[in-house]
Order: structure tokens, then sequence, then C-alpha cells
């Protein structure tokens, strides 16, 4: 597989040969500070930030020495701004969810709880990634020499039970530099495909989900029961004290969902309720890499709540740009600043695979809503190791909220993201480089 890797290297970017073949030696020099002289003095496979200081000095020095071989084209990226013809575009809902070319990074979140006629339960992740490699870096060298235009997929499937032995989470990926699965995503109308996995809204406005793999599919119409959602500043997010550190964030956060299933090779009539989250975002990896945990939790009697909670470089939430949500019955939004937010962790689950560990029993308090909700993980085990796509493994899959509001019992369903918990380092690029390629793998069962 490793040879294969190799190949399709050269393969991809012919007029990069001679510029890779001249950074050997510096990845020589780059294997010995990463690879022998970080693991002397941190942990390999858990390190902590500041055992990897090291390591981040020597990667900049190799990507300074690279740098004057890159073209610079800044022009082909716009950052997001809360003014001008792109946040009027933004507000259009016809162009809001649409891949636009000039934006640095995208993704299409959908996520959703199901039922089936026999009353069992189960949960979805389906999202598409779209990413300009401009200014991205494998290890040292410039990712635009093996694609300038990323794109990625992940598919999830999860069944709940009452007993751990019928609880099931299984997940796939496809893409990523070596991969050469057809891709598409669309300007004029949302619709994005990647390797056969697809998202598409038609012109009554219905969004049609699709995805399979080995003995799970998914076949869902989505039909929006509200308006598109513009959260933070109106749709203009913050995440850095730089202002074009930023993003356009929206959500369809109520979508009518019906269709059909196939899990474990059982085909099944389902009905329930999904979640679509969108994001144009301008953000370097080493601030996405610090994380965040996102909840997107829909409550029994129609009202919505979103938190997006990132994280400072020690774990802890980022109080100064973090936000939430808060979505009445009749589609109208309350933004909820970071200081209404209150989290307690209560209980945790680790991954045998990463070693992250993940908050898998939690509290949450908003004081201007008076709400207190027990956030319940129902299948712990919910890590997504996308090494070899995104360069991340992350922990996503359905929560069950219960709690109080104004004094009134609450409840509802939703689901959770936890990204930036996954510590690993120069381990993460050994299974970037050397892991098969994602759409040949079988499908991957957590354990309990």
């Amino acid at each position: 597989m490793w040879s294969y890797r190799f190949e399709k290297i050269l393969e991809v970017q012919k007029k990069y040969f001679l510029y890779f073949f001249c950074a050997i030696f510096a990845g020589i020099t780059y294997g010995i500070g990463y690879f022998i002289l970080i693991p002397f003095f941190g942990e390999e496979k858990q390190l902590n930030r500041k055992d990897s200081d090291l390591g981040r000095k020597f990667l900049s020095i190799l990507r300074k020495a690279v740098e004057p071989l890159l073209e610079h084209k800044t022009a082909e990226v716009n950052a997001p701004s809360a003014s001008g013809s792109e946040w009027e575009r933004f507000h259009d809902p016809e162009h809001a969810i649409t891949c636009w070319n000039d934006q640095q990074t995208q993704w299409w979140y959908f996520s959703g709880n199901l039922v089936s006629g026999d009353g069992r339960r189960f949960g979805y992740e389906l999202v598409f990634f779209r990413r300009k490699t401009l200014f991205d870096f494998l290890g040292f060298l410039p990712g635009r020499w093996f694609k300038r235009n990323l794109f990625v997929a992940h598919f999830a499937l999860s069944q709940m039970g009452t007993e751990a032995s019928r609880k099931r989470f299984h997940y796939w990926h496809r893409g990523g530099f070596f991969s050469n699965t057809h891709v598409f995503a669309s300007s004029d109308s949302f619709h994005v495909e990647v390797g056969g996995w697809s998202a598409y809204q038609d012109s009554a406005g219905d969004i049609h989900l699709n995805a399979q793999f080995m003995w799970d599919s998914i076949r869902l119409k989505l039909h929006p029961k509200k308006d598109l959602v513009y959260h933070s500043q109106d749709g203009y997010s913050r995440r850095d004290t730089d202002p074009q550190v930023a993003s356009y964030h929206c959500s369809y956060t109520r979508l009518e969902t019906s269709g059909e299933i196939m899990c474990n090779g059982e085909v099944l009539g389902v009905e329930g309720s999904s979640w679509m989250d969108h994001e144009k975002m301008l953000a370097g990896r080493d601030r996405l890499s610090l994380g965040w945990d996102w909840y997107s939790i829909q409550f029994d009697h129609g009202e919505e709540l979103m938190l997006y909670l990132f994280h400072n470089p020690d774990g802890s939430v980022d109080r100064q740009f973090s936000y939430g949500t808060f979505v009445n019955s009749k589609g109208k939004s309350v933004h909820l600043a970071p200081t209404d937010i209150e989290l307690e962790v209560l209980g945790t689950w680790t991954s045998p695979t990463s070693g992250g560990t993940y908050p898998s029993q939690i509290t949450l308090g908003i004081h201007s809503l008076q709400l207190k909700l027990d956030v319940n993980v129902p299948i712990p085990h919910c890590e997504l190791n996308c090494v070899s796509t995104t360069f991340v493994a992350y922990w996503e899959g359905p929560i069950q909220v219960s709690g109080l509001q104004k004094g009134n019992s609450i409840t509802g369903r939703g689901y959770l993201e936890l990204c930036g918990y996954d510590r690993r380092s120069s381990s993460k690029l050994v299974h970037f480089m050397f892991t098969p390629e994602p759409h040949s793998l079988k499908n991957h069962a957590t354990p309990l």
C-alpha cells in the first residue's frame, strides 16, 4: 500500500517531481526531529501541547524553507465579512448553501434521529467537506502539490437499544488527498457528491440524501419545517482576534425526514427529524486543530438549541468566540453569548483507538432561557477515526436530553460533535500516509 501511495504522489503533480526529491534531505531531518526527538520528550501516541513544541518548531522551519517554491494566489480565497456583496449573497436562500469557489473551507453536515416501523431507533451522520489547499501542508510538503481542491465525505449509522449487545455504530469515509474518486459540487444550486454519496436540493426545496457502503445505507428525503437560521452575528462568526479568521454559518434546524435505511443488511422504512449545518470559512489548521463541542438539540415541543463551543489551547471553553442559538417553535432565533452558557462534564469515555477522552455525560445551563439540561450519550463509542481523509479523529453521535425550562420539564434528542480530543501527533502522519484507501476499507465497527 505504501508503494501505491508513493506512485500516486508522483502521478498527481509530475511538475513538482524535482521539488519532491529536493525535499528528501529535509524530510530525513524532519523524521529525525518528529519521530525520534519528540517521542523522547513525550509519549508518541498521546502528546500534550507542551511536549510537541519542539516538533512544531521543526515543522515550521521546514515549511518556511519550502515556501519560496510556492505560487501565492491569495486572490483565490475570500474571507467572510459582515458586509458587502458576499454577505448579501449568503442571505439569499437560493445561494446560501451552494458551493462557493472562492471560499477556503466549506462543509455540509446532516445528522438525525430516525425511528423504524417496529419502533427501533437509529441515528445517522452524512457530511461533505470541500477545502482549497493553498495554505495547507502534508508534514512539510505543500498540500496543493497533490490536490488544489480537496473533497471528503463521512457517513455513519448507529443503532440504539436498551442492551449493549444491540447497540451498533459503523462509519465510513471517502475522498482525501490520494483518492481519485468522483467528486462534484454545484455553485448554482445545492448539489454535492463524493464517490457516489450525494446530497441535493430539488426545486420544491426538499433535500435528498444518498449513501451506501457494504451492509449499511441511507436514502432519505428531508423537508424543511423552518427557514434557514443564521447563527452568531446574523450568520457571521469570528473564530479569532484576526477578523479574517471567520465563517458564514447557517442551519436548517428541523427537517422532517422520511425514507429507508439499510442497517446490517436489513432494509427498513424510517421517519424522524434531521438537522443540516453549513459553514463557509477561512481558518488555518492550527486554529481548527484546537477543536470544539457542537450541540444540535431538537426539543419535543418544537424548539431547537445549537451550541458551538470552541476550545482554548488548554482545552477549556473559549469564552470570547463561542456562541449559541435558540430557535422557538415559530422559527425566530435568539443569539446566545458565551457567558450565557454553562457546561459541566460528569462522565467520560476513552477511545481505545486514538486515546482521546470524550465527554459522555454532561449538564448544560442557559441562563437567559432559564434552561437546565442533562445530556445523555446512549452510545459512547461513536468515534470516527478518519485520519486518512481529514487527518483527525473525532466523536459524533446521537444524544438524548431532559431537564427543566422555567420550571417546566423538557425533553428532546439531537447530535453532538466533539473535535480536538485526539492528541496524537507523529502517529497521525504515519496513519495518514500508510493506511489503505478509505473507500476500500471494510466497515468500521467501534467496540463497546
